[in-house]
């Protein structure tokens, strides 16, 4: 009977403490106070009492609270947000603690957004892979195989787009949602022209070896013959005077010889055609070199082929490389006349 009775008793002092929770009501206003002062002015004029750890609290956050007539969870709601301090009541105590997100992370997260857009090349073709980064940080993504890209940002992030054989773009995501990107290619190395025995093609296409002398390689040094415009200019070939006599015949080895009792000249091709060197297996050195004829100030480049792939543009006759001779053309224009003299004994 007893327990019974002291049972009833803690339940009607549990219902009381409920009932004078529910029916307290606020009346508060303060300018520019701190949190430790709010709190201690509630504990004075109401029966609550706040516990927390004074690490948890910043009293360089000041407050301007005006609440009247309200409940306690209303003003505690309305004085903590965006504070990075959650609260919980229990009877006539407010149990204060961190949240797991910090004031900053919540108001970065706030600010956050999705930036959807397109990447195209300048035929408007879709550039797969590109990669998309929000600039000094490591979020980033890549374009899928429409050239389309998503990506979680700062308001006011700086995108870098980037993608190999193009120049780098930087975009601001400021007031934008969607981004639609132009990547131009990178004309400086990609796009400089070698000749190859089939015509010309860009360089990033070139996969074979090959060595590339201009005409203004050539102008550079009063040469008269073919062979001197080639003698030091290019890695791996080496030029010889077979004979003394003026016109005489040259010998241009390729990465050295390759046969003892066969020929090891070159495969000279001049606009396309090729031009046999004579034989420099044997003979006396007097064979005259129809090379001899052309003139260096009419050669426009000198393209040497020095790998396996000459035989698969000429077959057996480039094996001992293949040296490619083109020369200039007439432009459109006005006409242009120069002379070139030397002289010598």
């Amino acid at each position: 009977m007893c327990r019974k009775v002291f049972v009833s008793f803690l339940l009607f002092l549990l219902f009381t403490n409920v009932q004078a929770s529910d029916a307290v009501r606020i009346n508060v206003k303060m300018n520019n106070t701190s949190l430790r002062e709010f709190f201690s002015y509630i504990e004075k004029n109401y029966p609550y009492t706040f516990m927390y750890d004074n690490t948890d609290i910043n009293d360089k956050q000041l407050i301007t609270v005006n609440e009247q007539n309200q409940p306690i969870e209303m003003v505690l709601t309305n004085v903590l947000k965006n504070k990075g301090i959650k609260y919980e009541i229990q009877a006539s105590q407010i149990i204060l603690s961190k949240t797991n997100t910090t004031v900053s992370e919540s108001n970065r997260m706030q600010t956050r957004k999705n930036i959807t857009g397109k990447v195209l090349d300048e035929k408007g073709d879709p550039v797969i892979g590109a990669n998309i980064v929000e600039k000094g940080t490591t979020n980033g993504t890549v374009t899928d195989t429409e050239g389309d890209f998503s990506l979680e940002v700062e308001e006011n992030a700086i995108i870098h787009i980037s993608y190999i054989g193009y120049l780098p773009q930087e975009i601001s995501a400021a007031g934008k949602n969607i981004l639609n990107v132009i990547l131009v290619e990178d004309t400086k190395t990609l796009d400089e022209i070698v000749v190859v025995g089939y015509g010309t093609m860009r360089k990033r296409d070139l996969t074979g070896s090959v060595s590339s002398i201009k005409s203004e390689d050539i102008q550079r040094s009063p040469v008269t013959s073919l062979d001197q415009a080639i003698q030091g200019k290019a890695a791996g070939v080496q030029v010889s005077q077979a004979s003394s006599a003026p016109g005489g015949r040259v010998m241009i080895r390729v990465r050295g010889g390759n046969s003892l009792s066969s020929s090891n000249e070159p495969l000279y091709v001049v606009d396309g055609f090729p031009v046999s060197a004579g034989n420099s297996a044997g003979g006396n050195g007097t064979a005259q070199n129809p090379l001899a004829t052309l003139n260096t100030a009419d050669i426009a480049s000198i393209e040497i082929l020095k790998d396996a792939s000459a035989t698969a543009i000429y077959g057996a006759r480039g094996a001992n490389g293949v040296v490619l001779i083109t020369t200039k053309r007439g432009e459109v224009g006005r006409p242009k006349v120069s002379l070139d003299v030397y002289q010598g004994v």
